[in-house]
């Protein structure tokens, strides 16, 4: 029997490029979080070489895991996908998941370079372009992220253990200087301002085991702390970690103190914090639910960050709904203005 191969163990100094995740249920994206105060624009974008939320990937791996011998395994390559998210002064204008066909991703192990469809990443070690364009109506976009200071990037497990696999969080730019143009509605924007990017892999799925995930980042002009919190699906016990990082340093967050208060609930039963605390480092207050999904909400929070004050970007998702049989193939909703 043919074996594959999980994923390409990198260096930590690679660790930003592909690991070519050939797992079955695996996935592997880069996300990209840009924030321009004086025009008040936001843009979060997502590379995805195995989409871990679509309905039909985690369906397929299912009936894979329950009938090896009569199933093929699905794998990342069959389920590319890019999202994009545009927020104008905290409202979203502009939202999509565009999911594309087999072999649309691909990746260029020496250049660094990403391509989905017509989509482009460039990673050259402190600088990052990002070349987008899609959706109806269309949005495109052209941004240069830039380290604010050289560093290797961190890369730390998420998760909890129970479910399984390599699960890992990578941060390359923690905390950059953003410029760039947006297109959108007739209009073109410049921007300049300052930005995150990260980057996440998994060996399996993000599965039954995690009841919901909350991740996030509060961006302020020369600090940005990003953070987690899993839910474990049995315990409903909250795991969690943050990570700080300003123009000299990056540190991860002590994990005493943290809680978080789960009042919140939509009419679809959806729960979202109403109260975050990352000790005293960050706190998050006063949720917003900005765009949603069958799957997954995303929220603005205002964000206490050692005293200074912002809005915190978050997206809640719900994968243990995606292994129940509660959201399937061709009724995700996701908002376009």
């Amino acid at each position: 029997m043919a074996t594959l191969e999980l994923f390409d163990s990198l260096p930590l100094s690679r660790a930003n490029h592909w690991h070519r995740v050939g797992a079955p249920g695996g996935y592997e994206w880069w996300e990209f979080d840009a924030l321009d105060e004086t025009s008040g624009m936001r843009v979060i974008l997502r590379f995805h070489d195995g989409f871990a939320f679509d309905p039909e990937y985690a369906r397929r791996y299912d009936a894979y895991r329950r009938r090896p011998t009569v199933h093929s395994p699905p794998v990342p390559r069959q389920y590319p996908c890019v999202q994009f998210t545009v927020l104008e002064n905290n409202s979203v204008v502009a939202a999509n998941t565009i999911r594309f066909g087999e072999g649309a991703f691909q990746a260029d192990a020496k250049s660094g370079a990403i391509t989905v469809g017509d989509n482009r990443l460039e990673l050259r070690g402190g600088e990052t372009r990002v070349q987008f364009q899609g959706g109806d109506p269309a949005v495109s976009a052209e941004m240069i992220f830039r380290s604010r200071f050289p560093s290797l990037p961190i890369e730390q497990a998420i998760f909890v253990s129970e479910m399984g696999g390599l699960h890992r969080w990578v941060l390359p730019q923690p905390q950059c200087d953003v410029e760039g143009q947006i297109n959108f509605n007739g209009r073109q924007i410049r921007f300049g301002g300052v930005g995150h990017h990260d980057h996440f892999y998994g060996t399996g799925p993000i599965g039954p085991s995690v009841r919901r995930w909350l991740r996030g980042r509060a961006i302020l002009p020369r600090r940005t702390v990003a953070f987690h919190i899993c839910t474990d699906h049995g315990s409903g016990i909250d795991h969690f970690n943050a990570v700080a990082a300003d123009d000299r340093h990056v540190a991860r967050i002590d994990g005493g103190g943290c809680s978080c208060d789960w009042n919140g609930r939509t009419w679809r039963g959806l729960t979202f914090p109403t109260a975050v605390n990352f000790g005293q480092t960050l706190l998050l207050r006063r949720p917003r639910i900005v765009d949603w999904s069958l799957n997954s909400l995303q929220v603005l929070f205002d964000a206490y960050v050692d005293g200074e004050t912002c809005q915190a970007w978050g997206e809640i998702a719900y994968p243990a709904r995606l292994h129940k049989g509660l959201v399937h193939c061709g009724v995700m909703k996701w908002l376009e203005g």
